[in-house]
């Protein structure tokens, strides 16, 4: 077998070096990774140049012709709960917290990190001819549709009760990775007085993200 050495190979025209169908020209060592091509995905790469950001995964962009990285999507990664199992009672006309034992501190793992909230627990007033309010907060935004509440009980002359079993189920998506806190508040009709957890029953609300 014959060896040539030289220092350079150069076209003697042009720029193009061509090696002849059949033949292969093998590169040992020396190659630099900045010298290499980015290899598309229609040759069984990824048509990137670079990684993603920490805990990134490789998708398929919303065209569907490329590839790209983006933030994951996961499913359940914690979930916590608070319960308070006594009866608590406010007069305040604005909303207030039920109770500090049903406030729950959560930290988002990502902007696209969803929140799902439930409440069960008794609800309702001591007056006849009177509106109790129940709504969620996180941390000073009420969550309710229009700032209102979830959940609006009524006591008339007859025929109602003071306190009903109330569940609410609620979606949340606060888009922040910074810590927030979710708790339930109430207020009560001007003179009147607002329960929360009458008749022995517990309040819990769940959060999963």
């Amino acid at each position: 077998m014959s060896k040539i050495k030289v220092n350079t190979i150069e076209a003697q025209s042009g720029s193009t070096i061509t090696v002849p169908t059949g033949q292969t020209f093998t590169i040992t060592d020396g190659l630099a990774s900045a010298s290499l091509p980015t290899v598309p995905v229609s040759k069984g790469g990824t048509g990137l140049t670079s990684l993603g950001s920490s805990e990134q995964v490789l998708r398929t962009n919303t065209a569907g012709n490329a590839l790209e990285f983006a933030d994951s999507a996961p499913g359940i990664i914690s979930t916590g709960t608070a319960t308070d199992t006594t009866t608590r009672t406010t007069t305040s006309t604005s909303f207030t917290k039920a109770s500090n034992t049903l406030d729950l501190t959560v930290t988002p793992a990502s902007t696209s990190s969803k929140f799902l909230i439930t409440f069960t627990g008794n609800f309702g007033n001591t007056s006849t001819n009177s509106r109790s309010w129940l709504t969620i907060f996180r941390d000073s935004t009420n969550l309710a549709p229009n700032g209102q509440s979830f959940v609006t009980n009524e006591q008339g002359s007859s025929g109602f009760h003071a306190e009903n079993p109330t569940t609410i189920v609620f979606i949340d998506s606060p888009n922040t990775t910074s810590s927030i806190t979710y708790s339930f508040q109430v207020k009560a009709q001007s003179g009147n007085t607002t329960n929360i957890g009458g008749e022995g029953t517990g309040n819990t609300h769940y959060i999963e993200f």
